[in-house]
């Protein structure tokens, strides 16, 4: 096997120390030229960046579909909590004139459970109001109250009013039912108990209403409107989904907090409302969220969009970084990473005690979602380039063999031994030059070997034999020409013999009855056999050969004498 491949390294070296064939050079040539107009082109079009044309259109779709995402939550969010503040207003004063007629102070509410379910029937008109007229998935009212304040779990009446059929985002013609609060209520006003319905709130599920209560008694010299709370995604005990909760307090004239009332914003009305378009990214899905550290907390947030995607996020933090720029990179545990962009998004004016809590709006998709877009967008352009390119190369190989077809044709005719007066003009003024002086040289042959044949003087023949005799042609390469020439075939020495003669292709052709196609292929073969290169050179070794007659005539003459 080594062998073979010596002999076979031998083979190419020695081809390549024959030199390369003219049309190949050529060709290169053109190639190469092709090659550096299309580098150039590509550089050209890198420095304008159109081969991020497809991260470009991503970027913009990106943005713009945040920014309609982070304008309508700023926008719905905004009015949700201004309604959050009349309502509770709107309750607190009732609450306050119930109290008052029923000679109880305020903050003795806790110590009257048989007041509850009254107080709690005359707001009943104002939540379901609240309800029906604003773009929420529910309503409730909690009391720092309780029917059962001996409880093993400290235990809140209230009343919490779900919009069960969110298959609109629309206020009207929505289905209704009680989560908690007393049964009688939600009889006298034709409300059907869910089937997780509980009188009461627990402690456990409102940490939120501790965190709004206390925070509005201990800054209480501040405006009602800017101690409401809008809390994480939390599942309330029996609820079928999550939500965010806005929580507003219920403060009387005399500073006394009597609870919270407030909105819900399920998941579902989330995502019915804020789902991105997903025409273009199947898996695209937008996110609310607070933010914490370096990352979007995703349990406390909500998602619209693939519910798988959806899913697989919850309970996880997404990392951000930068190494998709211009999108931010979210990572998800194992759950895979994601590309997108994000804004902090606003929900509480200046000077609330809450607006160190950041909240931020990103639209985003599966990375590989991303980076499958930014491909498609210059695959196109990659394959025109490509055609292009290749189509250029097939033009140099046409015009390559176009220009040098005239060449080849002329040098086969000189390889054929055909006349050189005789070979067709070429457009190319320095092959046509060639040939005219390879004529002339020719002429100049025909004409010495014309007179060699003549009788001459001894000296005129030995002047003549050393002018006719080529300068490089000694007695070992004539004898090693002559051992040649026994190896020519009948039919290659006939066609041999008429050279000597002074044949032209053509009249050999006619002479023997041949085509000139059969005289090219004796003539390959003749100068095959007899190393020669040209029929200038076999014409020189005829001379000699001329020359060697004559003079052993002229040696057997003298012996005769």
């Amino acid at each position: 096997m080594v062998q073979d491949a010596l002999a076979l390294w031998k083979k190419i070296k020695a081809k390549g120390e024959r030199g390369t064939t003219l049309y190949l050079r050529l060709f290169v040539f053109f190639a190469f030229f092709v090659v550096a107009l299309v580098l150039a082109f590509l550089l050209i079009l890198n420095i304008a960046g159109v081969f991020h044309i497809g991260i470009h259109k991503s970027q913009a779709w990106f943005e713009n579909e945040l920014e309609h995402l982070s304008q309508d939550i700023s926008n719905d969010y905004g009015n949700l909590s201004v309604h959050g503040v009349n309502l509770s207003e709107k309750i607190s004063k009732s609450m306050e004139s119930y109290l008052k007629e029923a000679r109880v102070a305020p903050s003795g509410l806790a110590d009257h459970p048989e007041l509850l379910e009254e107080l709690l029937s005359l707001q009943m008109p104002d939540l379901l109001s609240a309800l029906q007229n604003n773009k929420c998935g529910g309503a409730f009212l909690i009391l720092d109250a309780s029917v059962i304040p001996q409880a093993h779990m400290r235990q809140r009446a209230g009343l919490f009013l779900k919009r069960t059929e969110p298959n609109t985002v629309g206020t009207m013609g929505s289905k209704l039912h009680c989560l908690r609060g007393p049964a009688n209520i939600a009889r006298e006003n034709s409300i059907e108990l869910l089937g997780q319905w509980q009188m009461e709130f627990t402690g456990s599920e409102t940490d939120f209403f501790s965190l709004a209560v206390e925070t509005s008694r201990k800054r209480s010299e501040l405006p009602l409107s800017r101690l409401y709370y809008w809390s994480p995604r939390r599942l309330l005990s029996g609820n079928s989904e999550a939500g965010m909760l806005l929580s507003v307090p219920l403060i009387t004239s005399d500073g006394t907090v009597l609870g919270i009332c407030g909105f819900e914003v399920s998941s579902m009305l989330f995502k019915q409302s804020y789902s991105p378009d997903n025409s273009v990214y199947a898996r695209v899905f937008s996110v609310l969220a607070p933010v914490k550290e370096s990352g979007l907390h995703m349990d406390g947030g909500l998602l619209a969009g693939n519910s798988y995607l959806n899913s697989a996020l919850g309970g996880n933090i997404a990392v951000i970084s930068e190494e998709d720029a211009p999108f931010n990179r979210y990572r998800s545990g194992e759950q895979g990473d994601y590309s997108g962009v994000q804004r902090t998004v606003r929900l509480y004016p200046a000077g609330s005690p809450y607006q160190e809590d950041i909240w931020a709006a990103a639209v985003m998709a599966p990375r590989e979602d991303m980076q499958a877009a930014a491909r498609k967008g210059i695959l196109g352009l990659q394959l025109g380039i490509g055609v292009l390119c290749l189509l250029s190369l097939l033009a140099a190989a046409f015009v390559s063999r176009r220009y040098i077809l005239p060449v080849l044709k002329t040098l086969e005719g000189i390889k054929n031994g055909s006349g050189y007066a005789a070979l067709p003009k070429t457009q190319y003024q320095e092959i046509n030059d060639l040939l005219e002086f390879l004529a002339a040289q020719d002429e100049a042959v025909s004409a010495a070997l014309a007179e060699a044949k003549t009788g001459k003087t001894p000296a005129s023949v030995g002047t003549e034999r050393e002018n006719l005799k080529p300068p490089d042609l000694d007695p070992e390469q004539y004898q090693r020409f002559l051992k040649c020439l026994e190896t020519l075939s009948p039919a290659e020495r006939r066609v041999f013999d008429l050279y000597v003669r002074e044949y032209r292709a053509k009249d050999i052709a006619a002479e023997l009855h041949l085509s000139m196609n059969t005289v090219k292929y004796h003539n390959g073969n003749i100068y095959g056999k007899l190393e020669v290169g040209s029929r200038k050179e076999l014409l020189s070794y005829i001379r000699f050969m001329h020359c060697q007659q004559k003079r052993e005539e002229e040696e057997h003459d003298e012996h005769l004498s």
